[in-house]
């Protein structure tokens, strides 16, 4: 009986200690190329040697601290790494997790602020419900700014609708869902006055679900949303 229950214990040891990894949230989800980016995981089971599982080679050391419930990676990008969506996993000696989307590319990546001291910039949060969020930052006459919400491509529920106006909060332009960026939304604006400006964020209907986590991109930056022709013949190396 004592042998049978000993037994018991053991095995019951072996399974916690072979739980795999669940990763509940990011404080970030993207990369910036060339940069050194610190992301902030939260889950289970995150403990021991834990490590990033990525589909690119990249350089990664854990902040102090880390604990089962929480790890923090500071995660270096190569100069070369080709901006694009891809899936972050977390390998421990339990396991591997369920991956999660995140973006990379050469914006900075930072929490959401109210205020934002420099373009251009990847602001990362979480709106749910009702909830309208904003962000101020200044400019010149004549920039030429974009702003874009990624959600749905990062698998998140909400549906972004985005709004920039002036120092005196009239409406520039705005921009919902669209099917080019699978359900997310970008506006573009030349800037009228040297000043300050804001964008205002929230869900379409004002009920979004959860989980609402967003990368709000405000700035200049290239982009290509589609490319003609989608196919190259089997012997041609470019087209016109």
């Amino acid at each position: 009986m004592i042998a049978r229950a000993f037994l018991c214990l053991a095995f019951a040891a072996v399974v916690v200690r072979a739980a795999e990894p669940t990763v509940r949230s990011a404080d970030v989800r993207g990369l910036q190329v060339g940069q050194t980016t610190t992301i902030t995981l939260d889950g289970d089971d995150l403990g021991g040697t834990p490590q990033l599982m990525l589909p690119f080679p990249v350089k990664q050391k854990i902040q102090a601290g880390a604990t089962p419930k929480r790890v923090s990676f500071d995660v270096t990008l190569d100069s070369g790494a080709v901006p694009g969506f891809y899936h972050l996993r977390v390998v421990t000696d339990g396991g591997v997790s369920l991956p999660i989307p995140i973006a990379v590319d050469a914006l900075p990546q930072r929490p959401f602020a109210e205020i934002v001291a420099s373009l251009p910039i990847s602001l990362h949060g979480t709106l749910s419900g009702s909830g309208v969020l904003t962000t101020q930052f200044t400019a010149k006459a004549g920039d030429k700014i974009s702003v874009e919400v990624e959600a749905q491509r990062l698998g998140s529920k909400l549906r972004p609708v985005v709004h920039l106006l002036d120092a005196r909060r009239r409406q520039l332009a705005w921009a919902w869902s669209h099917p080019t960026l699978k359900g997310d939304a970008r506006l573009q604006a030349t800037l009228p006055a040297d000043g300050i400006y804001t964008v205002s964020l929230h869900d379409t209907e004002y009920a979004g679900a959860a989980p609402g986590y967003f990368r709000l991109k405000i700035g200049k930056w290239s982009f290509a949303d589609q490319v003609f022709p989608s196919i190259v013949g089997k012997f041609h190396n470019s087209v016109e």
